[in-house]
């Protein structure tokens, strides 16, 4: 069973423990997925999952679930989390109560999809966003980490 197929009844326990766990699981995969680019890249990360979900693509966790599908690289980042006390990720939690609700600033300027330029090897999203004519580059942070919608 997949998270998606776990989380999907968990909707109707409570709101507000749903969109806490909705919470907790979208800064993990900011976390994931930014850390390289410190706070800033981790809530354009959380801010373009976002997006995806508000572009109906899906729930945050359908959403989620798929990073590897429409990802810039074939090999995804490790399945690790941070440390207790780790900064970054401290700085990161305020982001992202403003994030799911869709009160904070879009730093993406509405991004569908990210990636790493040193790093794409995945054929589809080079055919797909990175080189096709009907995407365009929205934002960047840190001169690499780059976002298209």
């Amino acid at each position: 069973m997949s998270f998606v197929e776990y989380a999907a009844p968990q909707q109707s326990i409570g709101s507000n423990r749903y969109e806490s766990v909705i919470k907790s699981v979208l800064a993990l995969t900011a976390w994931r997925y930014g850390k390289d680019y410190s706070t800033p890249g981790m809530v354009m990360i959380a801010q373009t999952i976002a997006n995806r979900h508000r572009a109906g693509q899906g729930t945050f966790f359908q959403v989620i679930e798929r990073i590897p599908k429409y990802a810039a690289t074939i090999t995804q980042p490790p399945m690790e989390y941070p440390a207790a006390w780790d900064r970054e990720f401290l700085r990161l939690l305020p982001e992202i109560d403003g994030i799911v609700d869709g009160t904070a600033k879009d730093t993406t300027n509405g991004a569908l999809y990210w990636g790493e330029l040193n790093k794409v090897d995945n054929d589809w999203f080079l055919s797909f966003v990175a080189r096709h004519p009907d995407r365009t580059r929205c934002a960047d942070c840190a001169g690499t980490l780059v976002f298209w919608r």
